[in-house]
């Protein structure tokens, strides 16, 4: 329902996945079935999980801030707001 809403109103827009896994998923397929544009993924690890229970704030890690950059400056492209 939000897709239909945004390519009606001709809104930029894309997907990020969130624990990807990088196997073949039904959001990946899905994406390329409706041409809609997957701006990023945030790789699905043990780590990750590790950090999140203790509280930690994911950003810190050297690993995930790199991540996050990336998608950060994908999303700004986008949505064009550079």
């Amino acid at each position: 329902m939000a897709i239909e809403l945004v390519k009606m109103y001709n809104i930029p827009f894309g997907i990020i996945i969130n624990k990807d896994d990088e196997k073949d998923n039904i959001i990946k397929k899905y994406c390329i079935e409706e041409e809609i544009n997957i701006i990023g993924t945030i790789p699905y690890n043990k780590d990750t999980a590790i950090l999140y229970s203790k509280g930690e704030i994911l950003y810190d890690d050297l690993n995930h801030k790199t991540v996050f950059d990336k998608l950060s400056k994908e999303v700004k492209e986008v949505l064009f707001w550079n």
